[in-house]
């Protein structure tokens, strides 16, 4: 079994309505070593898949090619990025993600065994970003914050 993790975001993600808002969180706690250069749409996904399957799910189901782009793997950040990614606890209900696996299944791919969602934010610079992650990304009761940096 392997796990895929498929990263969609916005062509455009410089007017992203949702790396505005960060934006604005950032300014509003005065954080000003560090700046929100994207927000993405994660997608986790579990299951003994093909490469022409997850071009197949991401293609036709996760990714809008006219607005939007995704990498599926392990992406990295690039030189002095860090990536927050949020996703829901274990046992915590994702509607997103069993809606995915409803959609997979309706494309006719049954190797797939979970399919969870989360969001990345793509930071650049410095400063606390773990912590401001933590206080302003996500509800620590149900969801979790791991950052990784280049």
């Amino acid at each position: 079994m392997q796990t895929v993790v498929v990263s969609v975001s916005p062509k455009d993600s410089k007017n992203s309505a949702r790396r505005k808002e960060v934006q604005r969180l950032l300014a509003s706690g005065g954080h000003k070593t560090f700046f929100c250069r994207d927000v993405s749409a994660l997608y986790k996904l579990e299951g003994d898949l093909t490469q022409s399957q997850i071009q197949k799910i991401t293609g036709e189901l996760l990714c809008d090619p006219v607005v939007e782009n995704y990498a599926a793997g392990n992406t990295t950040p690039s030189l002095g990025a860090h990536h927050a990614d949020v996703w829901f606890k274990r046992g915590v209900m994702d509607p997103a993600g069993e809606s995915v696996m409803k959609a997979i299944r309706d494309l006719g791919i049954s190797t797939v065994r979970q399919a969870s969602s989360g969001t990345r934010y793509v930071f650049e610079g410095s400063g606390e970003i773990v912590q401001f992650a933590s206080r302003s990304l996500l509800n620590p009761l149900i969801q979790e914050c791991r950052v990784t940096s280049s």
